[in-house]
């Protein structure tokens, strides 16, 4: 009650008062950086193995599918993408974000030293881990 009797006998005090707050609002708001959309990179690993001369169905029995069953599972992964042509595969894995890569990589290397065995030519499987973008490769005996 004590604000509400001054404020009706000077109107005036009052609308300058809302017009400075707007004003001070309004120069805050502009001058406030803000970011709309932020940079978020997935944590990526992609698994490389060559097999020579061996057809895509080939490869895709005796190599991929055995990876895929010992990478199912693995703690935050979101997307298993792979892939199968004469003479290799490709399998890319999709982590949350809040996932730590160093941690990721070694349980996808733990789990490919799962796989019951390769046919006898088959090269060792070659990983890349990164963010967003591949970054480093690490063979799985690393």
């Amino acid at each position: 009650m004590n604000l509400t009797r001054p404020s009706i006998g000077n109107p005036t005090a009052v609308i300058v008062a809302i017009i400075m707050v707007l004003m001070f609002g309004t120069i805050a708001l502009l001058r406030m950086p803000v970011q709309m959309i932020p940079n978020v990179e997935r944590p990526l690993i992609e698994i490389n193995t060559g097999w020579r001369a061996a057809a895509p169905e080939e490869v895709e029995a005796e190599i991929l599918e055995p990876q895929e069953d010992a990478l199912r599972g693995l703690p935050g992964l979101e997307k298993i993408q792979s892939s199968a042509s004469r003479g290799s595969s490709s399998i890319t894995l999709t982590f949350g974000v809040d996932v730590q890569l160093e941690r990721a990589l070694i349980e996808v290397m733990n789990r490919l030293n799962r796989v019951p065995g390769y046919p006898p030519d088959v090269d060792e499987p070659v990983i890349y881990a990164g963010r967003g973008e591949f970054g480093w490769p690490c063979p799985t005996a690393c």
